[in-house]
């Protein structure tokens, strides 16, 4: 699972790197091209990988606020490279063919080895003391305040660090399920997750294939695409223990999922629920204000049951689910790790 950054500042960046991309006349060889995809980093301040079986190529979403751009391109022409060498080779590595192919299509000199990073620390270090740079420059002090704020933008300058009055709109993204059809319990189970973290997940259609998009906090999406998972382990094992295997697995999944969504709506704290809605409906907003062109429609359609008598054994069933809670979910590895 891949958590990605989102917003107009990132489509524009990866429209530019894609051109980039075409200009070079060995990645066409790439059919269909790597989608580009900008993820939050963790401590290890790496700065981006080739994922094969994605085909993509991930850069760290701090190159999105560094003034200057060559680090961020030739991180990106590093990925490229391992991108041909991969369709090339059937793999990639760190070998001598691997350098003559960064030569040829421009990774500078430094760029061609293994491994490349940035100093994540630092920069986070620079924000903490940017914070406290900025409170002090409201000091009555004339000498304090100025000097205060002559060194925070010096610093700003330097890490690419914004103002949150400038920052721009901004929202995380991750794929949390893939198909060509979900079915009634699967759209009970995001309406679940909805309301217990307000994250906004949206069906979005890729040619034949259909995918659950969550949208919000990194914390947000993580929980996302962790209860998802809970959900439908916590359905199987329930199924399983049913004496009776032969009843129909639709309509009990439909009757366990109607069930727990009741439950939560019935013993859910009611200012919590309207936080949580009021949360779900910035996500929206901000999606909007990103993706200006999008519509938004999402709803939970009815189906019919072929057993009511399954229907009614999955809502019994679901008594026997704890619903996750926010918080106490398995943080995913966000882009040292690829899943």
């Amino acid at each position: 699972m891949e958590i990605k950054a989102v917003s107009r500042r990132i489509l524009k960046e990866c429209d530019y790197l894609g051109k980039l991309m075409l200009s070079k006349k060995e990645s066409s060889i790439l059919a269909p091209p790597p989608c580009i995809i900008f993820a939050p980093t963790d401590k290890d301040g790496r700065l981006g990988y080739y994922d094969g079986e994605q085909n993509a190529i991930v850069l760290s979403e701090d190159f999105l606020y560094a003034e200057e751009k060559s680090e961020e391109e030739a991180t990106f022409l590093h990925e490229l490279a391992h991108a041909i060498d991969y369709k090339k080779r059937g793999y990639s590595r760190h070998d001598e063919y691997f350098r003559a192919l960064c030569l040829s299509i421009g990774v500078p000199s430094g760029f061609e080895k293994a491994k490349v990073r940035t100093n994540h620390e630092k920069r986070e270090k620079a924000r903490n003391k940017v914070a406290k740079l900025i409170r002090l420059s409201s000091s009555p002090f004339e000498n304090e305040s100025t000097e205060a704020l002559k060194m925070a933008q010096r610093l700003m300058a330097e890490y690419g660090i914004k103002e949150e009055k400038d920052a721009e709109v901004k929202l995380y993204s991750a794929e949390i399920d893939s198909k060509t059809r979900f079915y009634f319990h699967e759209k009970i189970f995001v309406s679940i997750i909805t309301r217990l973290s307000g994250v906004l997940i949206l069906r979005e259609k890729r040619g034949t294939q259909a995918s659950l998009n969550a949208y919000g906090t990194i914390e947000q999406v993580e929980f996302a695409y962790e209860t998802y998972l809970f959900l439908h382990k916590a359905l199987k094992d329930a199924y399983k223990r049913e004496k009776d295997g032969s009843i129909d697995y639709f309509s009990y999944a439909a009757g366990l999922s109607s069930k727990l969504y009741e439950r939560i709506e019935k013993e859910g704290d009611g200012e919590v629920s309207k936080a949580l809605s009021v949360i779900n409906e910035d996500n929206r907003r901000k999606f909007k204000e990103i993706f200006t062109s999008s519509r938004i429609s999402g709803r939970r359609t009815k189906t019919s049951f072929q057993s009511m008598s399954a229907y009614e054994r999955g809502s019994i069933a679901s008594r026997s689910i704890s619903i996750p809670k926010d918080g106490k979910v398995i943080k995913i590895k966000k882009i040292e790790n690829k899943k």
